[in-house]
């Protein structure tokens, strides 16, 4: 029936509702045959379009875009997955507006997620996932499936593409979905050409996996994500690409970049086997101009912006889902409240001053000969933590290699991670705090007490080198560990110096007492802001098999030897304690074991928070660092170690039924995520 149609070039073919899924990428009721720039789409003109809607805290928001590709899959971008349990997600078809009524559309819920296992989240490749609906659609007018290009695909420079969204009308608007399903067509940018646009933009790498198109005012912005690019043939739409990142939003020069749908063929047909998901080629006629461009970028000019990082601060890179509207609504009636501050000082704080003070103490002179030579690491004069303490604000100097990683973000810095002093020159982190890779978007500050000041004591430096963990996973928050080097080493001092990092040959028993700091929320129920004071709290170590135990009905969490587990209830960390450290005592040294990544929000009760182990990542972090004066110390845990012989009484049946339910409640955002969207609120 199709091949006749297309024979027959008949404009007015209208294919009966409920058709067969193989007539992919027919839209019976779009006649598009100009240019429009942000119009309104009419309703049925892009029946694959679906609008994906996540589950919070009882209220469903749009995210991201999606579309349909048969009865019972759908296509996104990877990065729109920011939690990975299906109970979480919905998706809208037929969908005209977000404030409704929808007359036409269905909805469904989701029964299986398939992030692409090579996408990266710093450098946005392979940006690609599949959702599975819990029950097929009926296709209609207004609902049907779009064509895939195929691996053989070719689309020249200028071809004609449509993007669709529900996105921001522009960089200035408000970071809300916009209610009506939007169209804009944009011509396609070459390859090369777009690593041209890109070449002063360091974070940037346009790939073999990528497509490029857009032109000045006219592409898409975030709450697109996951959308089509789709360009017709003959009476076919097909689509090109996933809209995946760019320079917020359609700046002259900088075309938006999606994921290449041809160069996904293999792997979405094996994900979908036995699915009627249909791959159409597309030809461009006559010869790509592509081909003979020249870019006038200079290799020293290239050279420049990859060292220096000289992206500016306000162009957040990746188009960023549109989860912090979704925190922001919850929060919207909590936005003008001021954290409280505790006012007066620790007494005991006053008493160590001054003991300090006196050279002829015998504690203070040993102290001060301890602290005195370069190599002694995790020495903090002014800690003398004996306690244990639960959410109090630390006193100047306790914590000395506690960092407060802040974003450059139109004009403004934002706490948004902690980090720790590992050497004069360089600081670890959590991956998942590197929301951008530009060096220029970044500043540390040292020897700070409070983020409102006046901190008499801190130093700052700006970033002169990022490293992310090859190997950190997104998905599965592995290997969640970075490092970054200041421009200039800082001068050490009683309130900065580096910790101690936990060698290859630790041993971290269960009921080991460490301490945890930072400035992040200090409860679920907070508001999303860094807290002025640093925080400090004493949590035990969960032993590996029980940490596993504890987390199994949790769906997306996987425990990897790659991680240690600390914490009990009302005790934990929170979002915005992400990068900080976790810190052991032995003799008068502190060792750092984990740094903070992931958990339930925030200390519930049976789910510890989740640490990268630093012990498994000495290899890597002395080969990034080589040459500085880093020091790995071996902490030992005396007797037997109560884990080895923990049992999980959870049963196996209860484990695959998790598994296979994604049963993880909505509400539990999983990951710690930095306190970026609280930068986008104040702004």
């Amino acid at each position: 029936m199709w091949q006749e149609a297309v024979r027959r070039q008949d404009s007015n073919y209208r294919p009966p509702s409920g058709s067969k899924a193989q007539d992919c990428g027919v839209a019976p009721l779009n006649s598009r045959s100009r240019i429009v720039g942000g119009e309104n789409a009419t309703a049925g003109s892009w029946p694959w379009q679906a609008s994906l809607h996540i589950n919070f805290r009882g209220r469903r928001f749009h995210i991201c875009g999606a579309t349909l590709i048969s009865a019972q899959w759908v296509l996104t971008a990877a990065h729109c997955i920011v939690i990975n349990s299906t109970s979480s997600w919905i998706l809208y078809f037929g969908r005209e507006t977000q404030s409704g009524p929808n007359i036409h559309e269905v909805n469904r819920n989701v029964s299986q997620i398939i992030v692409h296992p090579d996408y990266n989240n710093t450098l946005i490749n392979n940006d690609i996932a599949l959702m599975k609906l819990e029950s097929p659609v009926t296709f209609t007018d207004y609902i049907r499936p779009v064509c895939l290009a195929s691996n053989s695909s070719q689309f020249h420079t200028s071809t004609p593409c449509w993007a669709t969204g529900w996105g921001r009308l522009g960089n200035n608007e408000p970071n809300v979905a916009f209610d009506s399903l939007q169209e804009v067509q944009v011509p396609v940018i070459g390859e090369k050409q777009c690593r041209c646009n890109y070449i002063s933009e360091a974070e940037a790498n346009i790939t073999d996996q990528m497509i490029c198109a857009g032109q000045e005012n006219k592409g898409t912005c975030q709450g697109d994500s996951g959308g089509p690019l789709q360009c017709k043939q003959a009476l076919q739409w097909i689509q090109s690409g996933i809209t995946s990142f760019g320079v917020p939003c359609a700046l002259a020069g900088f075309p938006e970049v999606y994921a290449r749908v041809s160069e996904f063929q293999s792997w979405i047909m094996d994900q979908v086997a036995g699915a009627n998901v249909s791959f159409v080629t597309f030809t461009s006629s006559g010869t790509d101009e592509d081909n003979n461009f020249v870019c006038k970028a200079t290799a020293e000019a290239n050279v420049t912006v990859v060292d220096s990082g000289s992206v500016p601060a306000e162009r957040m890179f990746a188009f960023v889902p549109l989860l912090c509207y979704v925190m922001d609504e919850l929060r919207r009636v909590q936005r003008d409240l001021k954290v409280k501050i505790r006012e007066g000082k620790d007494p005991y704080r006053r008493k160590l001053e001054a003991k300090l003070q006196q050279n002829n103490t015998r504690e203070g002179q040993r102290l001060r000969t301890v602290v005195s030579a370069l190599a002694d690491c995790g020495v903090a004069p002014l800690n003398s933590r004996s306690r244990i303490v639960g959410g109090e604000n630390a006193t100047a100097g306790s914590w000395p290699w506690q960092a407060s990683l802040h974003i450059n973000f139109r004009g403004r810095r934002f706490h948004i991670c902690g980090a720790t002093l590992i050497s004069a020159q360089w600081v670890l982190t959590a991956a998942h705090c590197i929301v951008i890779n530009s060096t220029s978007s970044w500043i540390l500050y040292f020897g700070r007490e409070t983020q409102s000041g006046p901190n008499i004591h801190e130093v700052n430096r700006n970033v002169s080198q990022i490293i992310v963990h090859p190997d950190y996973n997104n998905t599965l928050i592995n290997n969640d560990i970075a490092l970054m080097k200041l421009e200039s080493p800082v001068t050490f001092t009683d309130y900065i110096r580096p910790v101690c990092l936990a060698s290859n040959s630790s041993q971290f028993h269960t009921s080991t007492p460490c301490w945890a700091t930072g400035w992040g929320r200090l409860g679920n129920n907070e508001p999303n802001v860094a807290f002025d004071s640093l925080q400090e709290v004493q949590v035990p170590v969960i032993g590996e098999k029980q940490c596993r135990c504890n987390y199994i009905s949790e769906a997306e969490a996987n425990i990897t030897d790659q991680m240690i587990c600390a914490g009990q209830e009302n005790k934990g960390t929170c979002q915005g304690d992400s990068g900080g450290p976790l810190q052991c005592k032995q003799a008068l040294q502190w060792i750092q074991s984990g740094i903070t990544s992931f958990g339930v929000p925030c200390a519930l009760a049976g789910f510890p928070e989740v640490y990268a182990r630093v012990s498994e990542f000495q290899s890597w972090i002395m080969d990034q660092v080589a040459g500085a004066n880093v020091s790995f110390v071996t902490f030992t845990s005396s007797g037997t170690d109560e884990d080895n012989n923990f049992v999980c009484k959870a049963t196996a049946e209860a484990n695959v039924t998790v598994v296979d339910s994604g049963s993880v409640p909505a509400e539990r955002m999983f990951a710690f995520v930095p306190l970026l969207c609280y930068v986008m609120f104040v702004l």
